[in-house]
This record gives C-alpha cells, sequence and structure tokens, in this order.
C-alpha cells in the first residue's frame, strides 16, 4: 500500500499496525476490526464506515482521520473527544461498551 491507495473492499483483521504509514490511505467500509493502531501515522487517512470495532488506537490518531460512520463498538478510545472529532452519523449503540474521553 502507498499514500495514493484506495480500497473499499479490504479486510485487514487482528494485525499490529503500530508505527505503520497510513497517510492518505482511503479505507472505506472495509473490515479492520481488533487491529492495533499505536502510533500508526493515520494523517489525512479516510475510515468512513470502516468496521473498525476491537481496535486500539493512539490517542493523537483519532484526530488525523476521518471516522464519519466507523463501527467503534468495543475500541479502546482513550483520548477521544467527540466534541473534536467528527464521528456522526455514528449511532450510540455503535460505540457502546466503549470508553471515551471526559472532562
Amino acid at each position: 500500500m502507498n499514500q495514493n491507495s484506495y480500497f473499499c473492499s479490504a479486510v485487514i483483521t487482528n494485525c499490529n499496525l503500530s508505527y505503520a504509514n497510513l497517510s492518505r490511505a482511503g479505507l472505506e467500509s472495509c473490515k479492520l476490526s481488533g487491529n492495533r493502531w499505536t502510533e500508526a501515522n493515520l494523517s489525512g487517512t479516510t475510515l468512513q464506515g470502516a468496521d473498525l470495532s476491537r481496535g486500539e488506537v493512539s490517542p493523537e490518531g483519532w484526530y488525523q482521520c476521518q471516522l464519519q460512520n466507523a463501527d467503534l463498538r468495543h475500541c479502546d478510545l482513550v483520548g477521544l473527544d467527540i466534541r473534536r472529532v467528527d464521528v456522526n452519523p455514528v449511532a450510540a449503540t455503535r460505540i457502546a461498551g466503549a470508553a471515551w474521553y471526559r472532562s
């Protein structure tokens, strides 16, 4: 994959993607569950409609990518401030059971 890659039907599950450079990659509507994204470069990456369930993302990663309509069930949402990240139209049921930043 390179910075010009776009996928709308990919399955990448239960992988350690720590420190991966996914800058400006398009991974829309892909099955990406159970992955570890800590310290990954997600700058400009679009994960719209992707299944990110059971994933782990670095706090700064949430602010680098587009997450609209992503499935965030059972994710480790440490550092995610839903006031600063556009997760609409993610339904409350999609983030049920997840913990996120509260001030």
